[in-house]
């Protein structure tokens, strides 16, 4: 019979397996029907432990090594996954070290695996004797993947690398969009204004259970993901194509600032969700749903006022929120992406009316999927010509070729974002 407190670090570690051994994605997991009938509280405990593994796995990992007298045999990867959990818990989470210990030692009978509990409590037991060296030996070990890492040096130095990967390293903000009154919802969620129209809230609780949720007043969305439809220097009125548009925030944002909205996306699922989603924050009036693969859609057709392409990419500047990425993503996905992203920018440049506007976005930290892939763009297009963004609060984040650049080290999710114009 398992512990009722051993449970959902057997649950936990059903899913850290299912990430790094099975290619799943913690999305998916955290929706299943085992993780939804969970009590709330043991729901909120296995996802923080989950994250917390995934944040810090390949420091984990070599911590765990490190204390171990030889390496497990290579088929008991779920008794290594056992050390790094009560590892967690000992040095991130702050849980009793004798608690720490009982728990991942029960875990990993649980986990029938007897023959390694000695083992198990004498590494643990290990890690709380020498716990003061902890920091500096998981501090020199890898964060992540060494392609990543040297990615970012190469386009942001050491010093922001060290910022953005710190960064990332601990469970990020719950933003929310606040079309209207943002000073008001702050102060009636408890929470702070973080860009004009974005409320930054304590962690917490159902989001569905908030204040104004239910009566549509505001949507989840974090702040550097608000940022693209931002840039549009006007949309009251206009007919604006979302070309990627599922699950809906941009959506939402361009609908609410008085936009007639042709929504594409290529899942009809993902189309239903968002138009529930727009019931809910009263909009549907002003959304039309196209069911399409936009990369290959005939040219020709509709042509818009405004065009916002928030492309699919790598992700890389959501690894705070998706630390599952690194076990799904290498170079080869940055190339393949970034051609997927020339497609769609092509299609997306055919769709823009003389004197439109096209927004380009990626939530990527990749230069390939962003900066070059508009230099790009420019080359191919010369029509276009790169807008400044005129919003004040931006202003921070303006690179010298007047992009948007964010990165996690500023607070937010890493995003890539440009204003253009087609001339001729």
């Amino acid at each position: 019979m398992i512990r009722p407190d051993i449970y959902p670090r057997v649950l936990a570690h059903r899913l850290i397996f299912g990430v790094v051994a099975q290619n799943q994605t913690t999305d998916r997991l955290f929706e299943t029907p085992v993780m939804m009938s969970l009590a709330l509280p043991d729901r909120q405990f296995v996802r923080l432990l989950v994250l917390t593994v995934l944040r810090h796995y390949l420091r984990l990992e070599a911590g765990v090594t490190f204390f171990l007298k030889r390496p497990l045999p290579a088929k008991r990867k779920d008794v290594l996954l056992a050390l790094m959990i009560g590892l967690a818990e000992l040095y991130y989470l702050k849980t009793p070290p004798h608690a720490a210990v009982d728990t991942t030692v029960e875990l990993v009978k649980a986990l029938k695996q007897q023959p390694f509990v000695a083992l198990t409590n004498a590494v643990l037991r290990t890690c709380v004797r020498q716990k003061d060296r902890l920091p500096d030996l998981l501090a020199v070990a890898p964060a992540i993947p060494d392609w990543l890492a040297h990615s970012w040096i190469q386009a942001y130095g050491e010093t922001e690398t060290d910022k953005i990967i710190r960064a990332m390293g601990v469970e990020p903000p719950l933003d929310i969009t606040v079309p209207e009154n943002a000073e008001m919802w702050a102060e009636k969620l408890g929470g702070s204004v973080f860009f004009p129209h974005t409320v930054r809230l304590p962690s917490g609780g159902l989001v569905r259970d908030k204040a104004g949720y239910q009566e549509g007043a505001w949507w989840v969305q974090n702040a550097a993901a608000a940022v693209p439809v931002c840039l549009f220097t006007a949309l009251k009125g206009l007919c604006v194509a979302d070309l990627c548009a599922a699950p809906g925030g941009k959506t939402a944002q361009l609908a609410a600032a008085g936009a007639f909205v042709d929504a594409f996306d290529i899942s009809k699922k993902r189309l239903n969700r968002l138009m529930e989603n727009m019931k809910r924050l009263k909009l549907e009036s002003r959304v039309k749903t196209i069911c399409a693969d936009v990369a290959v859609k005939p040219d020709g057709g509709a042509i818009y006022d405004a065009v916002l392409l928030d492309a699919p990419c790598s992700a890389t500047g959501t690894l705070a929120r998706h630390p599952d990425l690194i076990f799904h993503r290498g170079p080869d996905d940055v190339r393949r992406l970034a051609e997927l992203q020339k497609t769609l920018l092509d299609k997306a440049a055919g769709m823009t009316r003389l004197g439109g506007e096209l927004v380009y976005s990626v939530c990527s930290l990749q230069p390939e999927e962003g900066e070059e892939q508009i230099h790009a763009f420019l080359d191919r297009f010369p029509m276009f010509r790169v807008i400044i963004p005129t919003p004040d609060f931006l202003k921070p984040y303006h690179t010298p070729e007047h992009f948007i650049r964010l990165t996690p080290a500023q607070g937010t999710d890493g995003f890539f974002a440009a204003l253009l114009q087609r001339e001729s």
